[in-house]
């Protein structure tokens, strides 16, 4: 097994995936993934059950859609989710217990496919100035969910108040690393609504000076997709963006069938009881971030 260093993570190589790993291959890919937080693998070809087993190797996968499947489409003809732009973001930032652990796997993908941006929390953390990761260290950060209203693109501090909101969590702004210690920023461009309980424009202006220096383009990874890439990422530790992805009935539209497995001890539904005004701007309306009804068997 080779390991070489991306700008965010390492590339792994000489292991294939399809075959059950021994006990010592897989605790070389846990002290891989907490050394590191994301981890790609090239040239695998993994049936859904096979990628499932993989990522059992760090964690319970989640059934987020609790359809049995234990995985879905994040892009692709099979997806939930409608076509578009997604800001820097954690999946389920806005929840109380956010996902641990996510797995991309390109099932078939064009030589021009949308690539997916990668940042480093705790890298972004060390590059902060001292008085400003201070200040951090003492707040709080209130994260909001607008899928339903088909906001993906904009972040939610740009958003008025009195929009009727999805899920909504507070969560410190700095966490540690459960396995090293190392501190890292937990906040996130699409996510992120306020500060604690500072005023919108206090709040704002201080978002904006971390968000300058942890998505500074410099220390970001993008990975441009290929057939049976594999990419594995700590979801805290980790944020990831995608540019816009064109929908199957548009002229600009290019292969992008993107497997998602995830690791998590519970998920949205788990955690969540929509209210019935939000089910509604799902279910009905022409700007959500979902396809047809929210949850539905697939």
């Amino acid at each position: 097994m080779k390991v070489s260093n991306l700008p965010v993570g390492v590339e792994i190589s000489g292991i294939d995936l399809a075959h059950e790993m021994d006990e010592a291959n897989r605790t070389a890919l846990r002290d891989c993934l907490a050394a590191h937080q994301l981890l790609v693998f090239r040239g695998q070809h993994l049936a859904p059950d096979e990628q499932i087993r993989v990522i059992e190797t760090f964690g319970p996968v989640l059934d987020e859609w609790q359809d049995g499947k234990r995985y879905q489409y994040v892009s692709g003809k099979e997806t939930s989710i409608k076509p578009g732009r997604l800001l820097f973001h954690s999946d389920n930032h806005f929840l109380p217990i956010p996902l641990e652990l996510l797995s991309l796997y390109a099932e078939e993908v064009g030589s021009t496919a949308t690539p997916t941006l990668f940042v480093d929390n705790i890298a972004g953390y060390a590059r902060l100035p001292a008085t400003l990761a201070a200040r951090l260290e003492r707040s709080e950060v209130v994260n909001r969910s607008f899928f339903h209203l088909g906001f993906s693109d904009q972040p939610a501090r740009d958003l008025p108040e009195d929009l009727i909101g999805g899920p909504m969590a507070r969560h410190p702004a700095v966490w540690r690393h459960p396995e090293t210690g190392a501190p890292f920023v937990y906040l996130t461009e699409l996510h992120a609504f306020r500060l604690g309980d500072l005023p919108a424009e206090e709040s704002r202006n201080l978002l904006e000076q971390v968000f300058d220096v942890l998505y500074d383009p410099r220390y970001s990874y993008e990975h441009r997709w290929a057939d049976g890439d594999l990419v594995v990422w700590n979801n805290r530790t980790v944020q990831h963006a995608r540019g816009e992805v064109a929908d199957a009935s548009e002229e600009a539209f290019v292969p992008r069938s993107i497997r998602r497995v995830s690791v998590a001890s519970k998920g949205v539904s788990d955690q969540f009881q929509f209210d019935p005004r939000v089910l509604t701007q799902i279910n009905t309306g022409e700007k959500s971030f979902y396809r047809g009804k929210f949850g539905e068997q697939r």
